[in-house]
């Protein structure tokens, strides 16, 4: 029998290939702009910086961010031999430069060679980790961040996981009752406790648990594998994380998701009342655990700062990101999001402002400074209009951009292409996926997600689709190809141009 390609570890499943999903939390772009808005300061994103991730999973992920970033230097760490392979081959393919594979266990992390890092995220990793690993990765931020970098560390919460952990515990159970693959012990396990469910106390008095078992037998199974054959899956209070990471010398700003950062946009009028009397002027570790018990928590994606304090107040925090580009996401439906959206939640996100801001923020190129700045806004207080930003951003409303968009109206007298080579690579390999992917984006700083149909109509424009079929083209050339453009996604083919 062949050797198996895998690395054999005794804290992590790693026969299988984790399906390393993009998380926006991970961006630097977002994690600045949940800094600030945390009343963080903040240095320019066109600059240079040094990122790591720790768990980087095949790297697909990271890949984007370097593709996005070409100015800065990234660093994937992954235990598992084959994902660091596959990472390699990726960022080789597509000619990105400014990234590097690491195989090694987080013990190790002392042992390496690295800069230090003004961005270090791990997601999918902390909880699912021994104390030592845990304690590790602890030291490696405290040791590797810079002062006033920022880490965001994603982890299992309580009270939210309090039904999934022991539903990941007794199907962990079940599959190890078997042997051979961790896919093959991942399905046995399921089918078990399938069975089981029907009759078993636990889910008769759990309802809930019915539907998370519903929802783990629809995810992909290397994805749920990793997730709950883990032995070492420990879910946390979130003050827990935050006295161990305080006393590491960092600060506690916000979460990197940034839309928990507003409770009132998640809570009822009479539930978001009860929070404030409960909160009003209480340390902010207790408003955290507080605003977890009344969200149900299940994961956190928390967002620390190494020896920063949060200093500046509301209106003087996003004048120092002015720089940026501020574009209205969809201006056909989001009044019917805006009505649906205020119904369940304690803001009246149709009152004139919101309106306004988006007003301003469907011109063709606005930066955050010119919208703070407006005659539109002088009557309104710049700590309102602030606030108005940051929520219309948290719903996605409006998108902040890293770049000028690109002013580059579609010609049916040009041929286009993809600006990056890892896009062309992205497209071709998702070609089949039913899923929205992400291709990167230097004008978002993050990438931007293109479902299947859009897609489909941009290999046939390219000419690298064998089914060009034309429905849907005239809709895609007139929304989503415009949009590919001023992402700077697609561009002129230069030699197609006509000479003048």
């Amino acid at each position: 029998m062949a050797e198996s390609p895998f690395v054999q570890s005794a804290e992590y499943s790693v026969d299988l290939v984790y399906p390393s999903p993009f998380i926006f939390g991970q961006t630097p772009l977002q994690m600045q702009w949940a800094a600030v808005a945390a009343g963080a300061t903040a240095g320019p994103l066109t600059r240079s910086f040094d990122y790591c991730d720790l768990g980087c999973g095949d790297g697909s992920a990271l890949c984007l961010l370097a593709a996005c970033y070409p100015q800065a230097s990234f660093v994937g760490i992954d235990i598992n031999a084959v994902h660091i392979d596959l990472g390699r081959e990726r960022a080789e393919r597509a000619g990105l430069g400014n990234i590097r594979f690491l195989r090694a266990s987080f013990a190790d992390l002392a042992a390496l060679d690295l800069p230090e890092f003004d961005y270090i995220a791990a997601y999918g990793v902390y909880s699912w980790l021994s104390p030592g690993l845990q304690a590790a990765v602890d030291a490696f931020a405290s040791r590797s961040l810079r002062i006033g970098g920022l880490l965001a560390l994603h982890y299992s919460c309580l009270p939210g996981s309090a039904i999934r952990d022991p539903l990941s515990f007794y199907l962990r159970t079940l599959a190890n009752a078997t042997a051979g693959s961790s896919a093959a012990r991942f399905a046995s396990g399921l089918a078990a406790l399938q069975r089981l469910a029907p009759v078993a106390g636990f889910f008769r008095q759990s309802p809930h648990a019915l539907a998370l078992l519903e929802n783990m037998s629809k995810a992909a199974p290397a994805y749920v594998a990793h997730d709950v054959l883990n032995h070492q899956l420990h879910s946390f209070y979130c003050g827990e994380v935050h006295s161990r990471f305080e006393a590491l010398g960092f600060s506690y700003l916000a979460s990197a998701h940034v839309l928990p950062n507003y409770p009132e946009l998640l809570l009822s009028p009479q539930a978001l009342a009860a929070f404030r009397q409960l909160t009003a002027g209480a340390d902010p570790l207790f408003c955290e655990a507080v605003r977890d018990l009344m969200l149900n928590t299940e994961l956190r994606f928390d967002l620390f700062c190494k020896r920063g304090q949060s200093t500046l107040a509301r209106g003087e925090r996003l004048r120092q990101l002015g720089g940026l580009y501020v574009q209205r996401a969809d201006p056909r439906s989001d009044i019917d999001l805006r009505r649906r959206w205020s119904a369940g939640c304690a803001v009246d996100l149709t009152a004139p402002l919101y309106a306004t801001v988006l007003d301003l923020a469907a011109a063709p190129a606005i930066t955050l400074g010119e919208i703070l700045k407006s005659a539109e806004l002088e009557a309104y207080a710049t700590a309102d209009v602030e606030q108005v930003i940051e929520h219309l951003f948290a719903i996605g409303l409006i998108n902040v951009l890293l770049r000028r968009p690109i002013d580059a109206p579609y010609r049916r007298d040009l041929r286009y292409r993809l600006s990056s080579p890892l896009n062309a690579l992205v497209l071709k390999e998702k070609s089949s996926s039913n899923a929205a992917e992400g291709l990167a984006s230097p004008v978002l700083g993050s990438p931007l997600l293109v479902p299947p149909a859009a897609r489909r109509q941009l290999l046939a424009l390219l000419g690298d689709d064998p089914d060009r079929s034309s429905s849907g083209k005239s809709q895609f050339v007139s929304d989503g190809l415009p949009q590919l453009l001023r992402a700077g996604i697609v561009e002129e083919d230069r030699k197609s141009i006509p000479e003048p």
